[in-house]
């Protein structure tokens, strides 16, 4: 799956992303799973967050996510050009109101130019939700 080209450090989803001052990554409610007591669900908010390696000399890479859901069905997210700081490419997405329509695996596949160099599985389960009592997300 990785490319030579690239080297994956980092590929998680959380409820939410932030910068810090001085540009480190601050990740809250880092998830792999979603539980909801009935589908389709809606995901209010989720932040994905990226970082890899890229040869020298590069100054942007373009990166996009595809989407393969239960029933197979792929749809992509549009592609970003990410500027590269020293080869590290790093970036945070952020998708609202993502819909999970039904129970299963969703499968988010990063991908740069057209490699796919990494995976991340999100399982959705039917069962009661757990809500954070700061914030209004279903986990």
């Amino acid at each position: 799956m990785a490319d030579e080209k690239y080297s994956l450090i980092a590929l998680l989803f959380a409820d939410r992303a932030t910068r810090a001052e001085g540009g480190k990554a601050n990740l809250h409610g880092v998830f792999q799973a979603l539980i909801s007591e009935e589908y389709p669900a809606q995901h209010e908010n989720m932040a994905v967050f990226f970082k890899f390696t890229v040869p020298r000399g590069t100054s942007s890479v373009p990166v996009r996510l595809k989407i393969t859901r239960p029933n197979g069905a792929k749809e992509w997210i549009p592609q970003l050009n990410i500027p590269v700081a020293d080869r590290f490419a790093e970036g945070i997405l952020n998708i609202q109101g993502f819909l999970f329509y039904e129970k299963g695996d969703h499968v988010f596949s990063l991908y740069v130019e057209d490699n796919c160099i990494a995976k991340y599985i999100i399982e959705a389960n039917i069962g009661t939700p757990i809500r954070s009592p700061e914030d209004d997300y279903i986990h």
